[in-house]
């Protein structure tokens, strides 16, 4: 069974998702940190990666970058930049870091769930 991966250093942001993923019977690893990200995506790539942008060791772009340059990764791996920067301009630099997509933090149930949907239906067609 695939899994999605989130990561997430904040423990609280990490329960809501991870309770949205169980009402929606999706499958969640969370990882708290870059480090652990991209030897998890090495380890068994998931379908999915929800990437905080704010992270302790390395933040979530770079980390995003390195994702997009591993050469073991059969197909491209989407992964969803999820921040609290809601700037002009943030959300372009996410997808110039390599990120498929944006959700600005705080996030409605409704706005993760579409987002979700869109990636993990797309990937079935």
């Amino acid at each position: 069974m695939s899994y999605i991966l989130y990561v997430e250093d904040n423990a609280s942001n990490a329960l809501v998702v991870q309770r949205i993923c169980e009402h929606l019977k999706l499958d969640l690893r969370i990882v708290s940190n870059a480090t652990d990200a991209v030897a998890t995506v090495l380890q068994a790539p998931p379908r999915l990666v929800l990437m905080d942008i704010s992270l302790p060791d390395v933040d979530g772009l770079a980390a995003a970058r390195l994702i997009r340059s591993l050469p073991e990764l059969p197909t491209r791996l989407p992964i969803i930049a999820i921040t609290a920067s809601a700037m002009v301009g943030d959300r372009e630099r996410c997808l110039a870091a390599g990120c498929d997509d944006y959700l600005a933090k705080p996030f409605t149930v409704r706005a993760l769930v579409e987002m979700l949907q869109r990636y993990l239906l797309c990937q079935e067609s």
